[in-house]
């Protein structure tokens, strides 16, 4: 994170003048410390996704084959051939 914000602001010096610069760190100044803004900077992503990270392993065993319910097929029991 840290390094995209340095490479963010290297591009904002390269893009624009001094005068320009010193607009765009007030603007964005005003816009962070007025809650009432109409543009709001994005919260942390921890909302986001709040289950990352955050799981229990299953306590019972795999079901293995033969502990698998067997279903039954429709239709007829006959084993459909291909025809040359």
């Amino acid at each position: 994170m840290v390094v995209s914000v340095t490479k963010f602001v290297i591009w904002i010096c390269r893009k624009f003048d001094r005068v320009h610069v010193q607009r765009i760190v007030d603007e964005l100044s005003a816009i962070l410390n007025n809650p009432n803004s109409s543009i709001q900077p994005r919260e942390p992503s921890a909302p986001d996704h709040p289950n990352y990270r955050n799981f229990k392993p299953d306590t019972q065993e795999a079901l293995r084959k033969e502990q698998l319910p067997q279903s039954k097929k429709k239709g007829s029991s006959k084993k459909r051939t291909r025809k040359s």
